[in-house]
């Protein structure tokens, strides 16, 4: 049911983004099961238009490729599969949350009026917010509401209410994953 929620939640957020087409979505579990995943995709039938979305779980220096970062990564140590380009990792740095915050109208929206929209940092660029501050920022902003956000809940829908442009505009890898699916689904 959560892997249901999740991929549902992110159509409906690429729904948003003015994509040429929908793309395929498949929510694979724990970051470790969709590496597994996404290296069978590439090494069946070229998987070429595979891509893997993981949490970073951690800052991403810039100039650091993708699977550099993954191969460096103590809890990670993945290897690149082979086929897979850098163009096929992508994340939501430092974890999905950072993208939550980045427009908080659209949050706004999906928690009502008793969402406290002074609790969300005007910060231009999310990705330096760690996971864990992320998580009180939206428990903060959502604590008076009458569905407040709890990682353990497994709730997905504010993926549905925020505008892939803003966070774009806040997150460089939400931007890279962006463009990499306009040009995947142009083709």
């Amino acid at each position: 049911m959560t892997r249901i929620r999740l991929r549902e939640a992110l159509s409906e957020f690429f729904a948003h983004a003015g994509l040429p087409r929908k793309p395929g979505i498949r929510a694979c579990g724990d970051r470790r099961a969709a590496f597994e995943d996404f290296a069978l995709a590439v090494s069946e039938a070229g998987g070429d238009s595979a891509l893997l979305l993981v949490d970073s779980e951690g800052p991403v220096p810039r100039g650091v490729q993708p699977w550099d970062y993954v191969r460096n990564r103590r809890a990670d140590g993945w290897r690149r599969p082979p086929g897979a380009t850098d163009d096929q990792l992508h994340f939501m740095v430092q974890c999905m949350e950072a993208w939550l915050i980045a427009d908080s109208a659209g949050l706004s929206r999906r928690y009502g009026k008793r969402f406290r929209l002074g609790a969300i940092p005007h910060a231009s660029d999310v990705e330096v917010h760690p996971a864990a501050e992320c998580l009180k920022i939206l428990e903060k902003a959502t604590k008076d509401c009458p569905e407040p956000y709890r990682k353990t809940s497994k709730d997905y829908r504010p993926l549905e209410f925020i505008d892939p442009a803003t966070v774009g505009a806040k997150s460089r890898f939400a931007q890279r994953l962006l463009q990499t699916l306009r040009e995947i689904l142009q083709r």
